[in-house]
């Protein structure tokens, strides 16, 4: 409204009556213009439901002639100065649905931190208590290990964790000790004797990589008998043994704690990569089950059939034929439910694998060529073979089925930065994702855009690069994180 209103109040004198009537357009042309270009800029893919948007014009138009009707008829005011009123009222308006739009993202946001919080904070005393709960039945193992080694009237387990010490383990003549009570500086190093109620005991040092993490404390024997050499250093092992247990649970308690801190992940998106990890985990304990027992038992029974002795030699020989199908039917079905080829020879293998049999399942192009180029022993993080292996086969089956390509080729680099950078080029009739969407027909592209949310995820980038002429290239780019 804002040209047309100053073009018929503060430039009425320096324009013509033709510029000041054509204006008004300004109502449609103004918004239509602003809207394209911002499309185009921030590339955005629409579809536009025209009857939506006519019932909207049609709605708000007649709200317009009746507010102007009844501002020139009722009140006596001129169309200029009822314009101008609207305007007024459409800028009071639209900046309170700013501000509540604002407030609204605001709490959005507020909400989304605390259950971001509320969830790292479950996930934390869940791991603390399972965490402690593991310490306290280790302890209580470890004292029962004691005591079948040699019969003491008790033993004292001291722990340092993030330069505090805590009794992990007391029992017997230590029950009531308290280190709180007890003068520390007695603990050395080395093998050597501390006082405790006017009786000496010996104090063995737990050393990990020869750094002191604790001390096992032993009372006296049951029989009253002296400790031997033998003794001494038969519990020497057995405290190296504790401190070694007792170390490698804290390390693992360690880096489970670095896998709960997701301060750079939001709550929604923390979920999906977890269902994510489900499913594949899912997946693959799935093929693992069909590989380690089913397929075990069917090789078992067939290897006993073969051995029979029977005149019924043409039943046998079906009875084995159809034992070797459903051996054959059930390695492709677990190859399409979780590559076990991935941990046994690769990435590459198993994609070039995968490349074969496509080609083989594609009889209606029997012309069909698929290229593979990549390194035979391209390293690519373990957690992410699968994913890799996946939008790669997706990708070949989208070019196969809807691009009707008769070459493909796959291309898979590794930067020197740990980017992987992987090509997906066909000579197909190509398409248009933004065509399609206007045309409802997304159903075509739900793979697409399956993956290129899970790049996303991984902080990846995926591009099209598509051609109508050419067929259609698509690029991946994911980083690398390491497998430790």
């Amino acid at each position: 409204m804002l040209p047309f209103i100053i073009t018929h109040t503060f430039l009425r004198k320096f324009l013509s009556e033709e510029v000041q009537l054509y204006s008004i357009y300004t109502f449609v042309a103004l918004p239509i213009v602003v809207g394209y270009i911002l499309i185009n800029r921030n590339e955005l893919q629409i579809g536009i439901n025209y009857r939506f948007l006519a019932k909207i014009a049609l709605i708000t138009l007649g709200e317009v002639a009746i507010f102007i009707i009844f501002c020139i008829y009722v009140t006596d005011l001129s169309l200029i100065q009822s314009l101008l009123i609207l305007f007024v009222v459409s800028i009071i308006y639209f900046s309170s649905l700013l501000i509540q739009r604002h407030f609204s993202t605001q709490q959005l946001y507020i909400v989304n931190q605390t259950k971001e919080k509320l969830e790292k904070e479950r996930l934390e005393i869940l791991q603390r208590i399972t965490y402690d709960s593991y310490l306290s039945t280790l302890s209580n193992l470890i004292n029962q290990f004691i005591q079948k080694t040699i019969s003491l009237n008790g033993t004292l387990i001291i722990w340092k964790e993030n330069h505090q010490s805590f009794i992990l383990e007391q029992s017997g003549v230590f029950e009531h000790l308290s280190l709180k009570k007890y003068n520390q500086n007695q603990l050395k190093s080395t093998l050597h004797t501390i006082t405790f109620g006017q009786k000496q005991y010996f104090s063995f040092p737990l050393k990990y990589k020869n750094i002191v993490n604790g001390w096992l404390i032993i009372g006296q024997k049951l029989n009253k008998e002296k400790f031997t050499p033998e003794d001494i250093n038969k519990i020497t092992i057995l405290a190296d043994t504790i401190c070694e247990i007792l170390k490698t649970t804290e390390i693992l308690h360690g880096n489970q704690q670095r896998y709960i801190q997701l301060p750079s992940i939001k709550y929604d998106e923390y979920l999906n990569i977890t269902l994510v990890q489900k499913v594949e985990e899912i997946r693959r304990n799935f093929a693992l089950y069909l590989h380690d027992d089913i397929l075990q038992s069917i090789l078992a029974v067939k290897n006993m059939t073969e051995s029979l002795v029977t005149p019924q030699k043409d039943t046998q020989q079906l009875i084995i034929t159809t034992f070797q199908d459903l051996n054959k039917s059930i390695r492709e079905k677990m190859f399409d439910i979780y590559p076990s080829t991935l941990s046994d020879l690769g990435l590459y293998q198993s994609i070039s694998i995968m490349c074969e049999k496509l080609k083989r399942e594609a009889v209606h192009q029997p012309h069909l060529k698929i290229r593979l180029e990549a390194e035979p022993l391209l390293e690519v993080d373990n957690k992410l073979q699968y994913t890799i292996f996946r939008t790669v086969k997706e990708l070949l089956q989208n070019a196969i089925k809807h691009a009707q390509a008769n070459e493909i080729r796959i291309s898979l680099n590794m930067l020197n930065n740990r980017i992987l950078i992987i090509d997906v080029i066909d000579d197909g009739k190509g398409f248009d994702i933004a065509a399609d969407l206007e045309k409802n027909r997304y159903t075509n592209h739900i793979g697409l855009l399956t993956i290129k949310q899970e790049i996303n995820d991984l902080q990846g980038e995926f591009t099209i690069k598509n051609n109508m002429e050419s067929g259609t290239h698509i690029q991946i780019r994911i980083p690398m994180k390491g497998n430790e």
